[in-house]
């Protein structure tokens, strides 16, 4: 099953290198993440409303808290009863974007870290209509044509290898860093979100430390990825805002004064 799934993203890869002009690999890894984004965009979408939601909902929660007073089952009912009340489904919203997308998270980085480095792979594992693509055919015939760089950098190699791959992954780790505040609530925050909050400072750190290990195709990788992924969000917000103020309008009510009517005159009787 996942051999298979390898093999559609190294055929997406290779596709889109094989047609590019100058056959760059970098550019190929480029459209094939936000391919890839854009495939599993209807979950991903699911999930940003999710963590919309729970963002709206934090000054509710912390009422919850405080009403529940320490006792946890109190609160953990009290917190399904609120998440029901809004709709908020915390499988399909909070878990099953994650499930979905780590699988290909994993094929990206087998085909990165191994597959992109053997060239006779390109016989090997590609479908009959990229294996029939005319500069497929000269690579395999050519090995030494296949070589993945991006504007001339080697993507093979290591982020460690000089001062400007390594700018691959500070970039990475910046928009890594600037994606999950996006979403992070900014008062009121609980524990387990003050903890988020240090991870989102860990994670970037983690970022640069594998980049400067890893090759630099998946520091590219990251920046695409995070790069569609404030696309994503930006968009998720703004719908969600203009929900937001639509609901606003349409329950409030205008209370206007009646206009008091002038008291009628009693004529006194003679």
């Amino acid at each position: 099953m996942f051999e298979e799934l390898y093999k559609v993203i190294y055929n997406l890869l290779i596709g889109f290198w094989a047609v590019f002009p100058y056959h760059d690999m970098g550019l190929a890894v480029i459209f094939a993440t936000v391919v890839i984004k854009l495939i599993i965009w209807p979950v991903e979408k699911k999930g940003l409303h999710y963590r919309r939601a729970m963002q709206n909902m934090q000054p509710e929660m912390m009422k919850v808290k405080e009403k529940a007073a320490g006792d946890k089952m109190k609160e953990y009912k009290l917190m399904q009863e609120m998440h029901k009340e809004k709709g908020v489904n915390q499988f399909t919203g909070g878990c099953l974007p994650l499930f979905i997308q780590l699988p290909f998270l994993f094929g990206l980085f087998t085909v990165f870290q191994s597959w992109l480095k053997n060239p006779q792979y390109l016989s090997e594992k590609t479908y009959g209509f990229v294996h029939n693509l005319p500069f497929v055919q000269k690579a395999i015939s050519e090995p030494s044509l296949f070589h993945p760089s991006f504007f001339g950098l080697n993507i093979s190699l290591p982020g460690k290898t000089g001062l400007i791959f390594m700018i691959f992954p500070i970039i990475a780790a910046l928009m890594q860093y600037y994606q999950t505040k996006m979403l992070m609530p900014k008062e009121n925050l609980d524990d387990q979100q003050k903890l988020m909050a240090r991870m989102n400072v860990f994670f970037p750190v983690m970022v640069i430390a594998f980049g400067y290990s890893w090759p630099l195709a998946l520091s590219l990788y990251w920046i695409a990825l995070s790069g569609v992924g404030i696309v994503e969000q930006f968009i998720v917000i703004k719908s969600d805002v203009e929900k937001e103020e639509k609901i606003i309008e349409s329950t409030a009510v205008e209370v206007k004064p009646k206009a008091l009517k002038p008291k009628k005159k009693k004529k006194k009787k003679r």
